[in-house]
């Protein structure tokens, strides 16, 4: 029965006009490049210009393979490390900081040091299959000239279609501390929650979309990381994480506040967003419903600027992304 509906959503799409479907990307079509500088714009506000810059320079180091960038004191190198998670995960993959027990708040070089995992011509080649990664997943998953909200639907239904929860990793703490992170994830199609964040929320930096990872407490006492998304000026929640065991269904994407408690049982005061620890959930407005028929479709397509999908009396809906 599922596989009628969306058979029947598909004619649907067709019938409409052959404008509104989506482009097939061709083997050499490259619209998306690798961005080495992008970092999600509330952190940019909340540390500042000087931070960003910091964060580039360190992003420029790695990739240059250089053994120190500009950093004035342990905490800001800290949370340049932290930032990278969902902004630059290759750095995670390639390198590591040492923060020693009793080391100075302040660096008195003014330069924080990288230590390298592997030798220079290894670190470049996986830089190189990284950048390779990112743009062949944007460039296979976007059609030319979508808007924000298209590009934040059509990858989450890239994650929930093509990726996979890793059970097995999630319960080999060595591997979780060693090995986890967005660079994982995007790398080998799984993860666990704050892997796929991180991941999503990159790819869609990669984008041009304001993305950025949350996470809270579920009323059994679990945690849970997802993401929050700036469209057109307002936030909304996705869960791609989730999506993984529902991939024909919307009903994680362009979540409220309200909706994201909901689907998971979270406990409101222990949700952060952007940067756990400083930034409180409750602060933002996360109320818009305008996805909300999504939530109860029962089957959908993207089109181009428009998703298709079948609402849960049966009947054939279109709604515009942009």
């Amino acid at each position: 029965m599922k596989r009628i509906g969306l058979i029947f959503l598909a004619v649907s799409v067709l019938m409409y006009s052959p404008s509104m479907v989506a482009e097939v990307t061709t083997e050499n079509e490259i619209r998306y490049h690798f961005q080495p500088h992008v970092i999600t714009e509330e952190v940019r506000e909340f540390f500042g210009e000087d931070f960003t810059d910091l964060f580039f320079g360190f992003c420029d180091a790695l990739l240059s393979g250089d053994d120190s960038y500009a950093c004035p004191d342990a905490q800001t190198e800290f949370e340049i490390w932290r930032t990278a998670g969902s902004c630059f995960p290759i750095a995670d993959k390639i390198a590591y900081a040492d923060f020693p027990v009793g080391a100075p708040r302040k660096h008195p070089s003014g330069q924080a040091k990288i230590i390298y995992r592997y030798d220079r011509a290894t670190c470049q080649r996986l830089i190189a299959d990284f950048q390779t990664r990112v743009e062949g997943l944007l460039n296979s998953s976007l059609p030319a000239a979508c808007g924000d909200a298209e590009k934040a639907l059509r990858l989450y239904r890239f994650f929930a279609r093509e990726y996979r929860y890793d059970d097995e990793f999630l319960n080999d703490m060595e591997r979780r501390l060693e090995e986890g992170g967005a660079y994982r994830t995007i790398m080998t199609g799984k993860g666990i929650c704050w892997e796929i964040a991180e991941a999503y929320t990159y790819l869609l930096l990669q984008a041009g979309v304001d993305a950025g990872v949350c996470s809270g407490c579920q009323e059994n006492g679990e945690c849970h990381d997802w993401n929050i998304v700036k469209l057109d000026g307002k936030y909304y929640y996705v869960d791609p994480t989730y999506a993984v065991s529902s991939p024909d269904t919307l009903k994680y994407f362009g979540m409220t506040e309200a909706e994201r408690i909901k689907q998971g049982s979270f406990l409101l005061d222990t949700l952060w967003a952007f940067i756990v620890g400083e930034i409180k959930a409750q602060t933002l407005d996360v109320t818009d419903e305008k996805f909300k028929p999504l939530w109860y479709a029962v089957g959908y397509e993207i089109g181009h600027h428009q998703v298709f999908y079948q609402n849960n009396s049966g009947q054939q809906c279109a709604m515009n992304l942009e």
